[in-house]
């Protein structure tokens, strides 16, 4: 008997193991079943072998889209009998949220599962139709042999036919330039990278006959641009090899302030930058200068002993062989930065200068300018902007351009110039070219420089967006006024005798002399006006000064080029302006009665008529004291 009950207990131990066993191996399987995957769906696309032996050979087009298409996973569909169950890669986005479980974030180089098969589908397939879209677009955009002809051509004419021609030859460039990158450029956590076409082509299980067209026709293409960017903007090979390896390392440069500047303007510079810290501007610098000659070692030291900036030698990044450059353009396109606050060495703020790249209109159009003064009208510019832009000239310039209108022959000051370069980088090509090998003209040669018809680089900016077909750009919607102390009557009279010498030195040379590409100090903001009628009195308000004010879009004062003293010319460095009140020009010039309200006179001074007369505030005056007293410890007795 007790026998039997111990062969009862042993049939029964067993039979527990057996349904344990059984228990313990469905709940694995019931646990790792969801992270199973078919091996079909993560084998590489070209493993797969295509059979196309009764297919006829498509064109270019076809093959790249059917290979794009082929490569696409395919999407698995349950069987009748498992009912609504849920697709076997839904499953594991539970794993994906873990806290626990390391993300791309806290470890780069560990990704989840999930990561890994969407990589080798998704990702993979997604490439692959892009790359085939762009294969097949610029298959579409080569000249004939003619046109290549011609694209390549030297540039025959000068003046104003030459500009249009370049014009042309630029929005050629660009419409290639943009397919190239689009071939080419790969974005991944947060920078760009460059992929390897002829690899990528491979990848597309292409027969040898149609992958041998493509990267026939991709060897074609990369001969093609290449020249085309060496004709039109050579100048940049001395830091990158080509023109897309410089766009796409902009692409993570962040946002940062560049500042040209000399020997003779980093002194501005010891009193502009602390005002920006205080402020509360802690965005990068970055100061650009042409050569030890330039910038002499002594001030580079003093610079960079100011926090988060740095000094960089221009010259070393561009080749400038047989022409003379404007630093201006050049150090913003060649800045580390991918958005650019360009402020000139003698502008100062009221407000944190950052505060500029959250303008609405900069961040719609990715370019932020500000108008010069509303001065000298003047109705031949039309004629001339019909003779440079290509057709059709756009509604931003015969709504709003002041050159268009008639109202003045200045429309930009580039004291302060607001750009994001990713976004507009043949623009800022463009714009280095017209201060560089197109800056001069030559009399003897019958050369006409673009500084012959525009004055300095003032207008080279817009005029550059417009020429390359962009119109990615915005002006600040403000008025442009001036600051100091108003004028007595006494004050307007004995301002008479230096300006008419300042006059009869200017109509005994009629050519402006070249500058030093950084000087700002004595360079002239405004071309000098005819002699004005010095006999009738003005009857209105006068405020004469070299600085020139700048507004918000609530009509306060932002910022002003023209330093702080009484003249930009070096003589008069330490005599320190005084500045009681602002004045804004009216908005309406072409009225009669608000002609001529702008006067030029002599060291740069320029006198406006305005019955907008306002006191800074107890707060402006505050950031007015805070520059002057960091100027004064700077500034030598």
């Amino acid at each position: 008997m007790s026998s039997l009950n111990l062969s009862r207990h042993r049939k029964r131990a067993i039979i527990c193991r057996v349904l344990a066993c059984t228990l313990t191996a469905t709940l694995l399987c019931l646990v790792f079943f969801p992270f199973s995957v078919s091996a079909a769906s993560i084998i590489p696309p070209n493993s797969r072998q295509e059979d196309t032996q009764d297919v006829p050979e498509p064109g270019i087009h076809e093959i790249l889209r059917r290979s794009s298409e082929d490569d696409r996973p395919k999407q698995e569909y349950p069987s009748p009998a498992q009912g609504k169950q849920q697709p076997l890669l839904e499953e594991p986005q539970e794993a994906k949220q873990d806290e626990n479980y390391p993300s791309e974030e806290q470890d780069e180089n560990y990704p989840s599962d999930e990561q890994l098969v969407e990589q080798s589908a998704s990702q993979r397939s997604e490439a692959n139709a892009d790359i085939a879209s762009a294969m097949s677009y610029i298959s579409t955009l080569f000249p004939d042999e003619l046109q290549l002809k011609g694209l390549l051509a030297p540039f025959a004419e000068t003046g104003e036919a030459h500009v249009r021609d370049l014009a042309l030859r630029v929005r050629i460039f660009k419409k290639a330039f943009e397919a190239w990158e689009a071939l080419h450029l790969v974005q991944n956590k947060g920078s760009m990278y460059q992929q390897d076409v002829i690899q990528r082509l491979r990848q597309l299980d292409l027969p040898s006959v149609n992958l041998r067209k493509s990267i026939q026709i991709y060897d074609r293409f990369r001969s093609y641009i290449n020249k085309m960017a060496d004709h039109l903007f050579p100048w940049t090979g001395a830091y990158f090899p080509d023109h897309m390896s410089l766009h796409a390392a902009l692409y993570s440069g962040g946002r940062g302030i560049v500042i040209t500047a000399g020997n003779d303007q980093a002194k501005f510079l010891l009193t502009s930058i602390p005002s920006f810290r205080q402020l509360g501007c802690q965005l990068p610098i970055e100061v650009l200068y042409l050569g030890d000659g330039d910038l002499d070692e002594e001030w580079r030291d003093k610079l960079e002993a100011m926090p988060g900036v740095i000094t960089r030698d221009l010259s070393h990044m561009i080749n400038d062989v047989g022409w003379t450059l404007k630093a201006k353009p050049f150090a913003m396109l060649m800045s580390s930065f991918r958005e650019v606050l360009f402020i000139d060495a003698d502008a100062l703020f009221f407000v944190d200068p950052e505060i500029l790249f959250e303008d609405e209109e900069y961040i719609q159009t990715g370019a932020l300018f500000f108008t010069d003064r509303n001065l000298s009208p003047q109705d031949d510019k039309r004629a001339w902007l019909r003779q440079v832009l290509p057709k059709p000239i756009s509604d931003k310039v015969q709504r709003n351009n002041r050159l268009w209108t008639g109202e003045s022959v200045h429309m930009q000051d580039s004291g302060v110039v607001l750009v994001d370069k990713w976004r507009h980088f043949v623009p800022m090509l463009l714009t280095t070219r017209l201060n560089g090998p197109d800056r001069d003209g030559n009399p003897e040669q019958g050369k006409r420089g673009i500084y012959d018809m525009v004055y300095g680089d003032k207008e080279t900016f817009w005029l550059s967006w417009e020429l390359a077909g962009d119109p990615g750009y915005s002006f600040h919607d403000s008025v442009a006024g001036s600051m100091g102390t108003l004028e007595t009557e006494q004050d307007i009279e004995e301002s008479l005798t230096p300006l008419k010498a300042h006059l009869a030195r200017e109509s005994a040379s009629r050519r402006r002399p070249k500058l030093n590409p950084v000087d700002v100090e004595t360079e002239s903001d405004v071309p000098p006006l005819p002699t004005p009628d010095t006999t009738n009195t003005p009857k209105i308000p006068t405020l004469c000064s070299p600085q020139l004010l700048h507004f918000d879009r609530a009509g306060k004062p932002l910022w002003w080029n023209g330093w702080i003293a009484t003249s930009k010319f070096k003589e008069d460095h330490g005599k320190m302006q005084t500045f009681d009140v602002y004045v804004k020009e009216p908005t309406q010039v072409l009225r009669p009665e608000n002609r001529d309200r702008w006067d030029v006179r002599a060291s740069n001074v320029v006198c406006l008529q305005s019955d907008d007369v306002t006191p800074f505030t107890k707060e402006e005056h505050g950031v007015l004291e805070m520059i002057m007293e960091i100027a004064r410890e700077n500034t030598p007795e």
